[in-house]
């Protein structure tokens, strides 16, 4: 059967960031770099699994019958999950999509005993996300409330990775709007969409990645929804 393999590449610090990459071998065994970027003040705060990834490009990996060979750490409840995930999307479309059987050298599950319950919420500065922070500090959300303490702004997603001073200029305003809600904002720059997949379908998971390369540091990760219950 084709495989895929990834393999996950030293953290590399540079001119105050720090670069996360893993390398995706394809079926006809070309090779594309998967990659974040943030400041390196938060290195410590970020995984060292591969789970990220797999998430990352469940979609991808999804288009072709195949296996996964990661050639890293993977947690056995992500693995568990992300069966019934693909089990659920074939089922939706069946035409187009195939449930990838994923191995990994090492299966386990991160350190969770000095995580604090406070969230970690995508933030893009838009109507969504600042409703969601508004209702939560607000008190508004019932049972469900949390008290969000950080804020991540992805560039790569809605604003394309060339287009620097325009997320630099928009992540200063929602860092401030963020700072009057005692509030940290995080940048975070990846070239997830880069790769081929149909975008549309996979920016939800695109954003859990990004979300989970911060599981090492929070329990709770919240993404911002425009879709009522009801239409």
């Amino acid at each position: 059967m084709n495989k895929y393999h990834f393999w996950p590449e030293e953290t590399v610090k540079k001119d105050g960031f720090i670069v996360i990459a893993c390398t995706i071998e394809n079926i006809d065994q070309t090779r594309k770099k998967l990659w974040y970027k943030l400041p390196e003040q938060y290195h410590d705060r970020i995984t060292s699994s591969c789970d990220p990834f797999i998430v990352a490009l469940i979609f991808k990996l999804m288009t072709e019958p195949a296996k996964l060979v990661v050639h890293g750490q993977v947690s056995p409840s992500l693995l568990q999950n992300i069966t019934e995930y693909q089990a659920i999307w074939q089922c939706w479309r069946p035409d187009y999509y195939h449930s990838v059987e994923i191995n990994a050298e090492i299966e386990a599950e991160i350190s969770v005993d000095n995580r604090p319950n406070n969230p970690i919420s995508a933030f893009s500065g838009g109507v969504d996300s600042c409703f969601t922070l508004w209702q939560h500090k607000k008190g508004l959300c019932g049972r469900w409330q949390r008290n969000i303490t950080t804020g991540l702004m992805i560039h790569g997603f809605d604003i394309p990775l060339s287009q620097t001073e325009v997320f630099a200029s928009a992540f200063e305003k929602s860092k401030r709007m963020l700072s009057s809600l005692d509030t940290e904002c995080i940048p975070l720059s990846t070239n997830i969409r880069q790769f081929k997949h149909q975008w549309l379908d996979t920016f939800a998971s695109a954003v859990i990645s990004c979300l989970m390369l911060f599981q090492k540091s929070y329990q709770v990760g919240l993404i911002p929804s425009s879709e009522a219950y009801r239409k």
